[in-house]
């Protein structure tokens, strides 16, 4: 998917790769490589274009579905190579057991470590899966954590039956995950398949049958249910009207 999000903000910013190449010191060719993943953007090029055109690395990552503004990085290699090692020392793991775990050398993360060299984005990001953190919470500045969303935040997925609203765009690496679904009358949401986990909903308006392994329950408008995902259901909306739901999945699944 990361070729995907720099191929797209690239276009969403009117450039050529011609042009986005000239701006990096490289070829066409090579930007045209780092978009089909043939090849990987060099970290600093990276961060680069995400503090020049406000684009966060995990959305150019693919982790997230919208681009969030974070912030600017800290690109200071002096500074990254002191984080990496304060991070593996508050993990409580060796040099060796960071490297057995991302498939690496000791040698390799020492050299990391003492800014003897600079890692692949891809690189870097199997590092920090292994200390427990990300690309944005590694280099963005501390500040204050986004708490309020608005409707300019929204990922909004439509089609003939349901609406289906992401009211917290980067859910998907918190513990549940809030949607807002709009289902046209007498319409049912996808199947979801048995998963882990347990699942949410409130009815703000309309009328609906919520299946559950086979058997219909019906929920109105001011109720509510509650349920493991370890059985097939789906939503059903059984009113004239559109009916709208908040559902929440924990862990994230829509």
């Amino acid at each position: 998917m990361f070729d995907n999000n720099l191929r797209y903000a690239r276009e969403e910013l009117e450039m050529t790769q011609s042009e986005l190449g000239y701006i990096f010191g490289v070829s066409d060719s090579a930007v045209r490589s780092w978009e089909t993943a043939h090849d990987s953007i060099p970290l600093p090029k990276l961060i680069k274009f995400c503090d020049m055109y406000d684009f966060s690395l995990d959305f150019i990552c693919g982790l997230i579905r919208k681009n969030i503004t974070y912030g600017h990085f800290k690109t200071d290699n002096v500074k990254i190579s002191k984080k990496l090692k304060e991070l593996r020392s508050l993990c409580g793991l060796t040099q060796e057991e960071l490297a057995n775990r991302c498939e690496l050398t000791k040698g390799y993360i020492s050299q990391l470590e003492n800014n003897l060299t600079s890692p692949l984005v891809t690189t870097l990001e199997d590092i920090l899966i292994a200390l427990g953190t990300n690309l944005s919470d590694f280099f963005k500045e501390e500040g204050e954590e986004k708490l309020v969303w608005s409707v300019d935040d929204y990922f909004v997925n439509e089609d003939d039956k349901f609406t289906m609203t992401w009211l917290v765009p980067n859910a998907q690496k918190n513990e549940m995950e809030p949607v807002l679904v709009e289902i046209k009358p007498h319409e049912v949401t996808t199947i979801d398949m048995p998963h882990e986990g347990q699942e949410f909903g409130y009815v703000l308006e309309g009328k609906i049958s919520l299946n559950y392994g086979g058997i219909d329950h019906v929920c109105k408008k001011g109720e509510s249910f509650y349920f493991t995902t370890d059985k097939n259901h789906y939503i059903k909306n059984i009113g004239n009207n559109i009916a709208k739901v908040i559902w929440i999945s924990s862990p994230p699944n829509f």
